[in-house]
């Protein structure tokens, strides 16, 4: 397992938030949370699969560790599904 953080060793994290997605438009978050839960799906294993969580106002999308060496391949599909359905709407990458 890669340690990231001292809170990693703390919370015996296995996962970190890969991006967040904020619309301008609020009302869009549920439309952008349903099409990257139908990807990924929703509350699966943070060890396993990318995990989609939706708030009031963004969309996250969390990725295990292990998943770190395709980080390019995820933020490519995830700016191309964007820029398809979405206009006005900032991603960030934490990481």
């Amino acid at each position: 397992m890669k340690i990231l953080s001292i809170s990693d060793l703390i919370t015996n994290s296995s996962s970190e938030v890969f991006c967040i997605i904020t619309p301008e438009d609020k009302s869009m978050v549920e439309d952008i949370f349903a099409i990257f839960d139908n990807i990924f799906g929703y509350n699966q294993e943070y060890e396993v699969t990318p995990v989609v969580t939706c708030d009031e106002d963004c969309v996250s999308i969390d990725l295990p560790y292990h998943f770190s060496e395709y980080s390019e391949f995820f933020r490519a599909g995830v700016e191309k599904i964007m820029g398809d359905y979405f206009t006005n709407f900032k991603i960030e990458y934490p990481n």
